[in-house]
């Protein structure tokens, strides 16, 4: 009794050493590089937008402060009448506008009376809204607010004061402008002004150039919602921008107004491939561990699989019918024993039977394919034969199912009906013959329903061409012979013939050169109508016309010229 030989599968044996290998080296360098770089970046990113946003809002307080301090300075109503303090005012702006508009960049000053009437204004019109006018009277306290008409201003709108009682408002307006600027110029990133009111478009923004460029792309496939209070990174002409928009602090909430947003916008392409540098380290390492486990697997590929570089080596013998030699080559690899039974043993052992077999039934399969392909040649010949011998008749030869479906037409059927082939088949046959030919049509049906197994009929195609009719001489006939019956419909082309036909009938009665009726044609005429009156008694008139002195013509300027004149 053979021994039994225990078998352990090929999975088993490469599935430790290459798992151990793979897991620890590959997944304890992607843990430790990736998580360290990710949280790195996320945590500075993250406070440097934090610092950012609370620089724009100081400069924007600190602005809105120098505003409200330059109107303190300057607006000072003496303790006087209220109309002469307005004089006052009124007469230092004219004095001192131009000066304090180019020192301080204001955009435009105006003067309120109590009920919220412009006494005087100077620079641009830029209107502070009744509602926060009426609020300072009210309040007697200054009101900061950022006003966007065609552009963007910050507005201080602040109460007047004389004796401790309220004599009128002003409102002062300078260009947001210088605060974007500063704060571009202290960190070096850019920061524009959006209005939802006016489709999110920008106001103000620096760098216009650029960042107009990517504003534009950010509205095509963003909404403004998604960088509200948080940050979104943006792809364009090969930068990554970091955006991110939020409110400007320490605006009055109107019901009637749409509040203006800072946006940020930050280049961090240099960043961004630091942080890609750091992940490819990531990569490196990966594969480092990756190259570890290739040798190491292509050394067990080697002493393991020694016997599959032999299959490998003998398989193309097998292919090319090296029957002996393929099995000697396997016999080499299997000599060495082995402690354990595997897929490659078995595979081997299965090959060889395989070769052996094949090496029987070789000879049979040379001998019948050489048989198939003279079989093959000779069909292929005849079919090809016969082919031509369809499309070179000079007769019409188109085969129809039963129903009357198009299954094929020859070239002479296509030239005369002057259409493509696509456009025939499949279309029945009864559209290509004029729907009077009542009785073509019931041959037709009466052969493909089995009453009759052959007809014939002379009668026209639809030509493509309505202008021309074509005549045929059609035989319909029945085959059985094919694996499912069909009609065989057979057409000689006949109009040259009844053209030539109707020709000779007409000559025989017409004269060639009037086209009117001859002396023959005449005489049967007249005597049918003859005949017909003297049965009816009736009278006959017959006129008689003719050209006087034509002889002349004749002889003066020919027959030819005579015949024209007819």
């Amino acid at each position: 009794m053979a021994k039994k030989i225990r078998f352990i599968s090929l999975k088993w044996k490469f599935s430790l050493q290459v798992g151990a290998i793979l897991m620890g080296l590959y997944l304890a360098a992607a843990y430790i590089f990736y998580y360290k770089v990710i949280d790195n970046f996320e945590q500075g990113r993250s406070a440097t937008q934090t610092k950012q946003i609370n620089i724009a809002n100081a400069l924007t307080r600190d602005s809105f402060s120098v505003l409200e301090r330059f109107v303190e300075s300057v607006v000072m109503v003496p303790e006087s009448t209220h109309k002469q303090g307005f004089n006052h005012i009124i007469t230092m702006f004219d004095e001192h506008w131009l000066h304090w508009q180019m020192i301080w960049g204001l955009n435009n000053v105006v003067f309120y009376d109590l009920k919220a009437d412009v006494i005087q204004q100077w620079g641009m019109t830029t209107p502070a809204m009744l509602s926060t006018i009426n609020q300072v009277i009210k309040t007697e306290s200054p009101q900061h607010q950022v006003i966007c008409i065609d552009a963007c201003f910050q507005q201080v709108v602040t109460p007047v004061l004389s004796s401790g009682e309220i004599v009128g408002v002003i409102s002062i307006t300078q260009s947001l402008a210088d605060t974007l600027l500063r704060y571009q110029q202290a960190l070096k990133s850019d920061i524009g002004l959006i209005v939802e009111k006016k489709s999110k478009n920008f106001s103000i923004i620096t760098n216009a150039e650029k960042n107009k460029g990517l504003w534009f792309d950010i509205q095509q496939n963003y909404d403004l919602n998604s960088f509200m209070d948080k940050v979104k990174s943006v792809r364009y002409e090969n930068h990554v921008y970091e955006v991110r928009a939020f409110l400007i602090e320490g605006q009055v909430q109107s019901s009637s107004q749409f509040l203006p947003y800072y946006l940020l916008i930050n280049d961090i392409t240099l960043e961004r491939n630091h942080l890609d540098k750091e992940l490819s380290q990531l990569l490196i390492v990966g594969l480092l561990g990756l190259l570890v486990l290739l040798l190491v697997l292509i050394r067990t590929i080697h002493v393991l699989l020694i016997r599959v570089i032999g299959l490998y080596e003998a398989l193309p013998l097998l292919a090319s019918y090296q029957y002996i030699k393929f099995q000697s080559l396997l016999q080499k690899y299997c000599r060495r024993k082995v402690m354990f039974q595997d897929e490659i043993s078995q595979l081997i052992s299965i090959s060889v039977e395989v070769s052996q077999n094949l090496e029987l039934l070789t000879d049979d399969v040379r001998t019948n394919t050489e048989k198939l392909s003279i079989q093959s040649l000779e069909l292929s010949q005849e079919r090809d034969f016969i082919a031509t011998l369809i499309d070179t008749a000079p007769i019409i030869i188109i085969t129809q199912d039963l129903s009357g479906r198009v299954l094929s037409v020859n070239q002479v059927g296509l030239s005369c009906l002057k259409l493509r082939r696509r456009v025939i088949v499949g279309r029945d046959f009864e559209a290509l013959i004029p729907d009077t030919e009542i009785e073509h049509i019931a041959i037709l049906k009466n052969i493909g329903s089995g009453n009759a197994k052959q007809g014939s009929f002379r009668g026209c195609l639809i030509h493509s061409n309505d202008e021309e009719t074509v005549h045929i001489d059609w035989i319909h006939s029945r085959i059985t012979q094919t694996q499912e019956p069909i009609i065989l419909s057979i057409g000689v082309n006949i109009t040259e013939q009844y053209v030539a036909d109707e020709k000779l009938i007409w000559l025989a009665s017409h004269d060639t050169l009037t086209g009117l009726s001859n002396r023959r044609h005449f005489n049967a005429e007249l005597n049918t109508m003859l005949t017909a009156a003297k049965r009816r008694h009736e009278k006959v008139a017959l006129f008689y016309l003719d050209l006087d002195q034509f002889k002349i013509i004749n002889d003066t300027y020919g027959h030819l010229e005579g015949d024209k004149l007819l």
